[in-house]
């Protein structure tokens, strides 16, 4: 996951998870003149890393992805006095012998029809957490 501080490169990157529903938690800083990164509770080497482009790109590295590290993934820096996040990196990760999830669609009543509107609605069952339908 990349991360770019922009203007700002004078300041480490932070990067934190957040499942949803749930507070960020603090996955690991750091700053590219450090030689080592420091990490959150539960996060360690060498599953999670960071490296940098230059001294304003970074990337979050995870290393044999498992299906709890499913999560929004937020880099965030300070700004002077200001604390600025990234939008966010959206990580699914999914067991490969998932079935696909069961579609329901479920057709608009007559009276609908005869207002020549139609609206569909559209059930999904048995899909992966965070699918995204549109």
């Amino acid at each position: 996951m990349d991360c770019n501080l922009g203007t700002v490169t004078g300041s480490a990157a932070r990067w934190y998870k957040q499942v949803p529903g749930g507070v960020p938690q603090f996955v690991l800083v750091w700053y590219h003149g450090w030689s080592s990164v420091t990490y959150g509770s539960g996060f360690s080497s060498p599953r999670f890393t960071s490296t940098h482009q230059s001294t304003s790109d970074y990337r979050l590295m995870i290393n044999n992805v498992e299906e709890g590290d499913s999560a929004v993934y937020y880099c965030q820096t300070w700004d002077g006095n200001t604390v600025v996040f990234g939008p966010g990196t959206k990580l699914i990760v999914t067991s490969s012998s998932l079935p696909p999830p069961v579609l329901t669609v479920f057709p608009p009543s007559r009276a609908e029809l005869q207002s020549n509107k139609a609206t569909l609605v559209c059930l999904s069952r048995l899909s992966a957490p965070f699918a995204e339908v549109s």
